[in-house]
This record gives structure tokens, C-alpha cells and sequence, in this order.
């Protein structure tokens, strides 16, 4: 009977802690998890994501962020592109979630440059 004890102790610890770093008001690696997982638009056109970069901005009471990644394209056919440079701006509404309000997707193509 301790030992169930203890490990639900334990769990209930883990899972507050859990529930504290995912607040995407103040953790920038929550807020990039969800920014990769929950817009619909993003998800559905890149795979892995590389270079992150997140800024955070307070500007007229909205807690505002920029993203950047090179991201690969998720579906892409035979050829010379391979990935996207990532723009994206939003806000963050809660502690729980955040809306993507402006995606740019810049192709980049292996030839370019050349």
C-alpha cells in the first residue's frame, strides 16, 4: 500500500508540473509545440522543422509571438525543393492555446543560388 501511495504522489507531482510548463503564455517550447501541431495549415504542408526561432512581443494587451523554422516539405514530389523557410505570426489567447494569423511559406530549392 505505500509504495501505490508514493507512486501516485509522484504521478500527481509529474502531471501539475506537466500542466505548468505547458502554459504557452510563458513557455516558449510549449508554444512551439503547439504552433507545429495545432495550425492546421502548417501541419498539413511541413514535416520536421529545423533552425526554430520564436520572438514574443506585448503590444495593445495581446501577447504576440514570431516564428521562423526551415521546415521540410511534408508531401513533396522528385525535384530540387525540398524544404520551406517558415514565417508565421500570431497571438497567444490563453494559457492554452494560440492562433496562427499570418503564415508565409518561402520554397527553397536546391539550384538557387547558382
Amino acid at each position: 500500500m505505500r509504495r501505490t501511495t508514493c507512486f501516485l504522489f509522484i504521478a500527481a507531482a509529474v502531471s501539475a508540473a506537466t500542466a505548468a510548463a505547458q502554459d504557452l503564455r510563458k513557455d516558449d517550447v510549449s508554444l512551439i509545440r503547439y504552433i507545429e501541431t495545432a495550425d492546421r495549415a502548417l501541419k498539413g504542408t511541413v514535416g520536421r522543422c529545423f533552425e526554430q526561432e520564436l520572438k514574443r512581443m506585448n503590444a495593445t494587451g495581446e501577447m504576440q509571438f514570431i516564428y521562423g523554422a526551415l521546415c521540410e516539405i511534408k508531401e513533396r514530389e522528385e525535384g530540387e525543393c525540398h524544404s520551406y523557410k517558415v514565417h508565421a505570426s500570431g497571438v497567444v489567447l490563453n494559457r492554452e492555446s494560440a492562433v496562427i494569423k499570418r503564415l508565409q511559406l518561402d520554397l527553397l530549392c536546391s539550384n538557387e543560388g547558382d
